[in-house]
């Protein structure tokens, strides 16, 4: 993965999708949402300019390079048995735990998340009564918002006074809230357009600073191995048609309305792991037995919809592309209308007890 195109998903795993193999050049098909598939070679496919990377550190980059090599063997012992077969490998559990963190998918779905809260909140800022009635009630409520800014900006001067003085400054400045608010008042509404225009530009450079500080310190979060470390796990061969690859490489079933994710939550309550490694082939971790095996077209259809820009197949079949259709459908983490929900109640709830007079 050295350099500045830095696959996303790893190439070894795209490679058990291959369309044909010319001169040791490996290809396959690509699909993506209301676009025509075509054949390309897998170099092209997943891939990043510096997305592990920022500036000279490439730790990141290396680390993951390193770990490839386990992960690598670890998919080509997968991929030769040839029925389906029970494993028991350590492994496994780590390596599910670091798709599912790894990939471009979950950074640009918490990013588009984060551009959706964005917008919705900056819906309500524009509102300045609700924000003179929540600031006032904030500042009013809520000693240590003061106290912290005051301490902020006398460390900016390397300054300390006693804690007397400052308790005075933090009750006159919550006596004397109100009028505060009223002398901004007539700046409230350029303010806000001000944050709605420039926090969503923030976001992409925010959401890769917090993915790679998240990577720097686990490629494969210890606590989702230990979960998926408690699953049985098997390898399935299918024969009935081709297995697709979405951009999120590994797919949870879990007991929800919202059946199938990507990035498994706390609160949720595993039934199954899927990890396609080849056309014919699947990983499968159960939390009970495996003996009940998800029909391939059903599995095909929530590893498109998970995926958010993109899937892989070995063949252009009319029956693989139609599933394009389905890209992004079912790929976010919340849906739009939940967040609306959640920045309404949230609103709401700061602004429920006391009214600006």
């Amino acid at each position: 993965m050295a350099g500045p195109r830095q696959h996303v998903l790893p190439r070894f795993l795209i490679k058990g999708f291959a369309s044909r193999i010319r001169k040791g050049q490996v290809y396959c098909w690509l699909f993506r949402k209301n676009s025509k598939p075509f054949e390309t070679n897998i170099n092209n496919v997943a891939v990043a300019k510096s997305f592990y990377t920022e500036k000279d550190d490439t730790d990141v980059d290396d680390s993951i390079t390193e770990a490839e090599k386990r992960f690598n063997s670890l998919v080509t012992r997968l991929r030769s048995y040839q029925k389906s077969t029970e494993i028991q490998d350590l492994t496994i559990p780590e390596f599910i735990a670091h798709l599912e963190v790894r990939t471009r998918h979950i950074r640009e779905t918490f990013s588009d998340s984060a551009r959706t809260l964005v917008s919705e909140f900056c819906k309500h800022i524009q509102d300045t009564e609700l924000i003179k009635n929540i600031a006032l009630k904030e500042i009013t409520s809520d000693r240590s918002l003061l106290s912290d800014a005051i301490e902020e900006e006398l460390k900016k001067y390397g300054l300390s006074v006693p804690s007397s003085l400052k308790d005075l400054l933090v009750s006159f400045g919550q006596n004397h809230a109100g009028e505060f608010i009223r002398a901004i008042e007539p700046h409230l509404r350029l303010l806000a357009e001000m944050v709605a225009k420039e926090l969503p530009k923030r976001i992409p450079k925010a959401a890769k600073e917090g993915h790679l500080k998240a990577l720097r310190e686990t490629l494969a979060p210890e606590f989702r191995i230990e979960i998926y470390g408690t699953l049985r796990f098997q390898v399935s061969v299918i024969s009935e048609e081709n297995l697709v690859l979405g951009d999120n490489g590994v797919l949870f079933e879990v007991d929800a309305p919202k059946r199938f994710k990507t990035f498994l939550e706390k609160k949720d309550s595993l039934r199954s792991v899927y990890l396609p490694i080849s056309r014919d082939r699947v990983l499968i971790g159960r939390s009970t037995s495996i003996s009940e095996v998800l029909p391939t077209k059903l599995l095909n259809e929530a590893l498109a919809a998970c995926s958010s820009e993109f899937f892989i197949a070995a063949q252009n079949r009319p029956h693989i592309a139609e599933l394009s259709r389905l890209i992004g459908t079912k790929s976010k983490i919340l849906t739009d209308e939940e967040i609306r929900h959640i920045v309404a109640e949230f609103i709401e709830k700061k602004n429920e007890r006391r009214q600006f007079q």
